[in-house]
């Protein structure tokens, strides 16, 4: 059975981790929209092969968790959940990294911000911080009237062929039974957007090590808000890395690699390597489990 963490209102989350031997630091990460953390399982095994712990939910009302599927009750619910179950871990030695996808890089940003003092860097793969075509002012008011008097009603659906260049990822999504592929409910995308708005309107309160990873062709999330959030944070130390031919999830398409490379390598420059980082190729997957699968 994967292990489980219950939040204040007893909604039971699905724990993942990821564990090398001797961890020299912990990745706490925060996934998208619809999907869940086992999906991230190539990522966990570069991250342990240098060393890093990885730590994940499956978010309330996605993959093994509990709650009404893919519904995302308002633009604080991801990260208030997430900020319960920090509160909960043990004090770990090491630096401690939030990596934040989409819906969870806009969650990311906003744990950041609720607990100053917790994190040493900070880590996002295509943030849902704006659409790819923002909402102009009435269907941003309609989007807000339908999430009040029919939350459940679905407005907009997601396709993997624009997440995906590479045909066999496209497949894996559709054929996951732990995917949400019931489309975009208006309490959730209305709950999205104003989570991406609240991040950008807080960004300049961020001072961590900032990277971020974009590609120019995501027709999900629209690299502009990762512009905008680069410009706008106060962090020192902040970089944005754009893929020009990138979709929405990079970590699952042709620039993986590349990808991997550039956190790793993000993370060994501010936080040194360690004796795991040498042991394997970065696609090596031994010395780590999935506890949730």
């Amino acid at each position: 059975m994967p292990e489980r963490f219950s939040t204040a209102d007893g909604t039971r989350l699905a724990v993942h981790r990821w564990q090398p031997d001797r961890p020299a630091g912990h990745v706490y990460l925060l996934h998208g929209f619809g999907e869940h953390a086992g999906r991230y399982g190539e990522l966990a095994g570069v991250l342990t092969a240098a060393g890093w712990a990885v730590h994940a939910l499956d978010h309330r009302g996605h993959g093994r968790s509990d709650g009404a599927r893919a519904i995302v009750p308002s633009g604080t619910s991801v990260a208030a959940d997430y900020a319960e179950f920090l509160a909960a871990e043990p004090s770990r030695e090491g630096p401690a990294i939030v990596f934040g996808h989409s819906m969870g890089g806009a969650a990311a940003v906003q744990v950041a911000l609720r607990l100053p003092g917790t994190f040493s860097g900070l880590i996002l793969s295509s943030p849902f911080l704006e659409p790819a075509r923002p909402p102009g002012a009435f269907e941003l008011g309609l989007v807000r009237l339908l999430a009040k008097l029919v939350p459940r009603v679905v407005i907009t659906r997601l396709s993997s062929d624009s997440l995906s260049k590479q045909e066999t990822e496209a497949d894996a999504y559709d054929d996951d039974p732990l995917v949400h592929h019931d489309g975009v409910a208006a309490v959730s995308a209305y709950s999205l957007i104003t989570a991406g708005r609240e991040a950008l309107a807080r960004a300049g309160a961020l001072t961590l090590p900032l990277l971020i990873i974009h590609g120019a062709r995501d027709s999900v999330a629209g690299v502009d808000g990762s512009r905008k959030l680069l410009a706008a944070a106060g962090s020192r130390d902040k970089q944005i890395i754009e893929f020009a031919e990138g979709l929405h999830e990079l970590l699952n398409d042709h620039e993986r690699d590349k990808v991997f490379e550039a956190v790793t390598g993000w993370l060994a420059e501010r936080f040194g390597s360690s004796a795991a980082g040498s042991q394997g190729a970065p696609d090596a997957l031994d010395g780590f489990t999935d506890d949730a699968r």
